[in-house]
């Protein structure tokens, strides 16, 4: 359910893309105590939704006029490749920080769970889309973007989450496109608030962590190299242990509903749906911080993408 209010924030300071972009919407959900929506019950609702998904049929520049990651269908699939990067390494820093002794609850949590998403997310689009002939150097197109950059206002327990997608266009352009040798952990620390007084360091340089990075590194370039089959992607997050069934299941029908996306607008519709559906639901905590930081990485990277030029 959608607040009546719509803040207009700069997005261009905070990912130093050079100049100004015009707008940043925040859209707010709101979360309905008096009735949540059991795993199953979800699943329905959010097939349901696929099976009736109307396109805005909003006018797109015809695609010979694009490169090929500008193409709407294209830029679907390679934000679903950071989305899966974002969902699992929540999984993995929760396994890693109960083992080193770090928080697994609380702000302390919340704190590492936001960078291990965008950590994981940055990775794992780099390798999504640089591993097989990407150019891997570029910009962001400020000056006439498509699109908008959406922020969704998540529920009170999980609003920690609501900036990863920015700061994952923020670390992948810094970090790898521009070209500069910039220490991922470096950047973290300079970026994510309050992240260098947490525990994350000890989670960081865990040899599982390092693991789970690698795998996520590994399971997108193995995307790419599938053509971006989608459901190969979900799979392989899932036989590998980096999230459960029920986010396998809910990544799975939301991969499917955004690539019917015939532009933004379709796009933003899609993941705000699921945003409130997961939001109101009795998945466990851990169930939505991956989903969620999923959808926060997923609508971003989209925006991202969708305006990259090469250098």
């Amino acid at each position: 359910m959608y607040k009546n209010s719509i803040k207009i924030l700069g997005l261009a300071v905070l990912l130093n893309f050079g100049s100004c972009t015009s707008d940043e919407n925040v859209v707010a959900t709101e979360t309905v105590t008096s009735k949540k929506t059991s795993a199953s019950d979800l699943k329905l609702q959010l097939k349901n939704y696929n099976d009736n998904f109307k396109t805005t049929n909003i006018y797109q520049d015809p695609a010979s006029k694009k490169k090929w990651w500008q193409i709407v269908g294209q830029v679907a699939a390679i934000a679903s490749g950071d989305a899966g990067g974002a969902a699992g390494m929540v999984w993995v820093a929760q396994g890693v920080a109960g083992a080193v002794g770090a928080a697994t609850a609380g702000t302390g949590w919340a704190v590492v769970s936001g960078g291990a998403a965008v950590i994981g997310a940055v990775g794992g689009s780099y390798a999504a889309y640089c591993s097989t002939g990407g150019h891997c150097r570029g910009t962001f197109n400020s000056a006439s973007p498509q699109g908008l950059s959406v922020v969704y206002d998540f529920p009170k327990d999980f609003d920690h989450l609501e900036n990863v997608g920015i700061l994952h266009n923020s670390g992948l352009q810094t970090i790898y496109m521009d070209g500069n040798e910039v220490n991922e952990l470096e950047w973290a620390y300079n970026n994510i608030p309050n992240l260098k007084s947490s525990e994350f360091d000890k989670i960081y340089n865990s040899p599982d962590f390092k693991k789970g990075a690698d795998q996520i590194k590994q399971i997108s370039s193995d995307y790419k190299n599938s053509n971006y089959d989608v459901q190969s992607l979900v799979n392989a997050y899932r036989n590998n242990g980096l999230i459960n069934e029920n986010c396998s299941d809910i990544l799975s029908l939301y991969f499917e509903a955004t690539q019917s996306a015939q532009n933004f607008e379709d796009y933003n519709n899609i993941t705000s749906y699921y945003v409130e559906q997961v939001a109101n639901s009795r998945l466990s905590s851990i169930e939505k911080e991956s989903l969620l930081s999923a959808f926060s990485v997923s609508i971003q990277s989209f925006y991202y993408w969708l305006n990259m030029e090469t250098e």
